[in-house]
């Protein structure tokens, strides 16, 4: 469910940006977004298609995330 509220979300961002070009975003937003544009390759959802693929590497991510945050607390 996570994953599907990252890529909602960065479609959210999209959109707010095309329609206003000068909309600023926070710093750890605009770093979370170019990592999930950029960094992962999931581009913006401009038709119907398949998105299995974005929400699987979504949740591979969250993952990661998951099991680095456990250790750094079983540290």
């Amino acid at each position: 469910i996570i994953a599907i509220e990252i890529l909602c979300a960065c479609q959210a961002i999209e959109l707010r940006l095309k329609q206003n070009p000068n909309l600023t975003l926070g710093e750890g937003t605009k770093n979370f977004y170019v990592m999930i544009r950029n960094g992962l390759g999931i581009p913006f959802v401009d038709s119907d298609r398949d998105i299995s693929f974005d929400i699987e590497t979504l949740k591979e991510m969250v993952h990661s995330i998951e099991r680095e945050f456990i250790s750094m607390r079983d540290e």
